[in-house]
């Protein structure tokens, strides 16, 4: 992503007064600089891709004062482990209370990353995918006591035990907070390097 357009865009959300830190004024500024809708499927967030193609912005929020967004969880573990490839680059994140009539009524985050791309459902499945969604499992799944690797033997790498001992400390930490490894939140990067993206919920 050019970094003049990184610099830009941080400067404008850093410029935002408090009666303008809502997801509805962010995405419409946003879009009004030319970042385009990915996703607004998220129960939690929207996804917007910059103008180069080679950036994407989380709008994150709480929803209710009940359902906790735990994204920005996850973006601390990428920002402690930058060297990381299981983890995605970070440019930027902020953590902000959002306002109604001047008052703070729930946690609203916004995050600067690069942009990768959806796992190909048309090739198999690369072996540290099995291994990830086999380590991080909530304890009501695969009741059958199924694991991806029963006939696969792997042993990972050092970055990849990194990462999942950085998932699994977070996780342990926080008692509302679970795993959540779908097939939406394992994403690719250029050289087919699998990067973990949304793990916790």
């Amino acid at each position: 992503m050019n970094i003049q357009n990184i610099e830009a865009t941080i400067a404008r959300l850093k410029n935002l007064s408090v009666h303008d830190f809502t997801i509805t004024h962010i995405h419409n500024m946003l879009c009004q600089l030319g970042w385009q809708v990915l996703s607004e499927d998220g129960v939690f967030s929207t996804v917007l891709l910059s103008p180069c193609k080679k950036g994407v912005i989380r709008l994150g929020a709480d929803q209710d004062g009940l359902l906790l967004d735990n994204y920005p969880l996850h973006v601390q573990n990428c920002l402690n482990h930058p060297e990381n490839p299981f983890f995605q680059n970070i440019y930027w994140h902020t953590l902000h209370p959002e306002y109604e009539r001047n008052h703070p009524v729930k946690s609203l985050n916004i995050t600067l990353m690069e942009k990768l791309e959806p796992l190909d459902a048309s090739n198999p499945m690369l072996i540290e995918e099995y291994f990830i969604k086999d380590m991080l499992k909530n304890f009501y799944e695969y009741v059958d006591g199924t694991s991806y690797l029963t006939f696969l033997p792997f042993v990972p790498s050092f970055h990849l035990t990194q990462a999942l001992n950085a998932i699994r400390q977070v996780e342990e930490s926080h008692e509302r907070v679970l795993y959540d490894i779908s097939n939406d939140n394992l994403m690719l990067r250029a050289g087919n390097q699998l990067v973990i993206t949304d793990p916790l919920q």
